[in-house]
């Protein structure tokens, strides 16, 4: 499980939330997530494919040429994961960071994403 929990957060955070065209983002949507999944971030709970990719739109829009990169390796302990994603105008560059964890119950995929 954990090769490919840290193979699938690594997958979300390049093809889902670094992925600027949204045709590309939304096979990557439908590929990874389930459809009736849920996207938690501070004060809001995203149901559902179609409004998880309005959320990552929106996100992409609010910094326009940034580029989210992993910060380490996905840390892995039996269903759960978490690993730290850094935000900056370059990939070597570095704005602000953010730390993803993902839950995965029965085959499900679920990502908890707040600032750090």
């Amino acid at each position: 499980m954990s090769n490919t929990l840290g193979h699938l957060m690594e997958k979300n955070l390049l093809e889902v939330f670094g992925q600027r065209d949204s045709a590309r983002r939304k096979i990557a949507i439908n590929a990874i997530y389930t459809e009736n999944c849920t996207f938690f971030e501070t004060n809001e709970e995203i149901v559902g494919r179609d409004a998880l990719d309005a959320k990552v739109e929106s996100l992409l829009k609010g910094a326009p040429g940034f580029v989210f990169r992993a910060a380490g390796p996905p840390e892995i302990n039996h269903d759960v994961g978490t690993f730290a994603v850094a935000l900056g105008a370059t990939w070597s560059s570095t704005r602000g960071h953010r730390h993803g964890h993902c839950l995965v119950p029965e085959g499900t995929y679920s990502l908890v994403v707040y600032l750090s």
